[in-house]
């Protein structure tokens, strides 16, 4: 008899045992998911942000050919003005225009900043696309600024001439010789290009534009390209060939046209006219 009481005491205070961790584990069992959520490791697909190619194709205009080894530099810009380190694709898609791909989150406004030139000896963009500056050797470049929400994933703009062209040409060519022509020492330009703003800003680095040239027949002898602000600017252009100097005071230089010094090789006497961008006999290559 004792045997059995002692059997049914044992009994009873096993199960007690039992009811009372019961609490403990689903107590440990909420906590633990709580935890989960509070470090948001929720699974919920409306937590996460969906991220979409975006293209835009970016074209010059039918009068211009960008040659091979032309360059295409891109930027985004988030809403706020902060500039992404996003992922990009750039791919040139035909002599006039190049596809820039990237991977952006969706149903957001973005900006985008972009550049065609001819490398980097003509424009130094190391410090980006909102402060470019000429090189060894400008030539043709473009620019464009592109507003878009990705919600659309297809894009188009039309690049406009970020620079002037200045051309030189000679008439009545009798014999060959060099030469260089360029703006004075007197007029030098002192800008940097700013694609954001579509325009060229003043800096107080100074910057002397020139080309040698080599005479061999009438016509078009040399050029070179530089940026003007909104405007243009009045500058002084200067021929010098066979130990004969002359300067062409006050002419005018503006964004996206030609600026044309003509006149004789023996007398050095030139007229101006401005014509728009490009000349028929003026190449375009960079």
């Amino acid at each position: 008899m004792k045997k059995l009481i002692y059997f049914f005491v044992l009994t009873f205070l096993f199960v007690s045992c039992c009811k009372d961790d019961d609490p403990i584990n689903e107590k440990s069992s909420i906590e633990i998911s709580d935890s989960k959520t509070d470090e948001g490791e929720s699974n919920n697909p409306e937590d996460k942000t969906e991220v979409q190619r975006v293209t835009i194709t970016a074209t010059v205009g039918d009068k211009f050919t960008l040659p091979v080894g032309t360059r295409c530099e891109a930027e985004f810009y988030d809403a706020e003005g902060k500039k992404l380190d996003c992922k990009k694709m750039i791919a040139s898609a035909s002599e006039r225009s190049f596809n820039i791909g990237a991977e952006l989150d969706k149903s957001k406004q973005y900006t985008c900043l972009l550049w065609f030139d001819n490398g980097y000896y003509g424009y130094d963009i190391s410090e980006g696309l909102k402060s470019i500056k000429m090189s060894t050797k400008p030539a043709l470049a473009f620019y464009g600024k592109l507003e878009f929400n990705s919600e659309t994933t297809t894009h188009s703009i039309e690049m406009k001439p970020a620079v002037a062209q200045v051309v030189l040409k000679l008439n009545n060519v009798v014999q060959t010789g060099s030469g260089l022509f360029s703006v004075s020492e007197a007029t030098p330009i002192n800008y940097v290009f700013d694609v954001n703003a579509g325009t060229a800003i003043s800096t107080d680095e100074i910057y002397i534009p020139k080309t040698v040239f080599l005479l061999n027949n009438s016509g078009k002898v040399a050029e070179f390209y530089t940026f003007t602000p909104d405007g243009g600017i009045t500058v002084n252009l200067q021929v010098n060939y066979n130990d004969k100097s002359k300067t062409t005071e006050n002419v005018t230089l503006q964004k996206g046209r030609v600026t044309t010094l003509e006149g004789d090789s023996e007398a050095l006497d030139f007229s101006t006219s401005i014509t728009n961008m490009p000349e028929t006999d003026v190449h375009t290559e960079m």
